[in-house]
């Protein structure tokens, strides 16, 4: 039996916003943290990750997710910050305003109902968050904060979201490599 690791997501595809992301993983970097930053390729919201999925059972999947009915949205990406926390920083992301915020959640609520009723568990909580770096060491760490605090408040642009897509994740020791397995245009009709 085969599997695949897979995830829902929605890329991020504005031009602009990904240039203002690639600006602060620039600075963050001239902290000289240790950081693994994410490329641009592999900007990403993740709607909910679905772990090892049996092959076979990605057709269900994808047929499922046709069903989805949702509009499109704006999305306005702002600010900064860190899981957990920043005693202990392992990942640096890219929020979202509260209207966008409250859409992400809707739409994930969605998915999550749809997909539980093929079998899959409910998250427990989803927060809206765009990883643009993990943090491998404490080294700097002073001067990482220091830039993370200067881009709280610091919004990136807009895009409207028209699709979320079912993604493949294959583990490399370089880093993962992500292929679209499927496309979901939002749609409300």
């Amino acid at each position: 039996m085969s599997y695949v690791r897979c995830f829902l997501a929605v890329d991020v595809k504005d031009e602009e916003v990904l240039t203002n992301i690639e600006k602060v993983q620039r600075k963050l970097e001239s902290s000289g943290s240790e950081l693994k930053l994410v490329s641009k390729e592999n900007l990403h919201f993740t709607l909910k990750f679905l772990g090892e999925v049996e092959e076979e059972r990605i057709k269900d999947i994808i047929r499922v997710l046709n069903n989805v009915k949702f509009p499109k949205f704006k999305s306005t990406y702002k600010g900064i910050g860190v899981f957990p926390n920043f005693f202990k920083i392992n990942v640096i992301w890219v929020g979202v305003d509260l209207v966008s915020e409250e859409k992400f959640k809707e739409l994930n609520f969605i998915l999550e109902e749809k997909l539980y009723n093929l079998g899959f568990n409910r998250d427990r909580s989803f927060v809206p968050h765009l990883t643009i770096s993990r943090v491998k060491s404490n080294k700097n760490k002073e001067k990482l904060v220091s830039i993370i605090r200067e881009y709280e408040g610091y919004e990136f642009g807009s895009e409207e979201i028209k699709s979320f897509v079912l993604k493949k994740s294959l583990l490399t020791p370089k880093g993962p490599i992500y292929s679209n397995l499927a496309e979901f245009p939002l749609k409300y009709e």
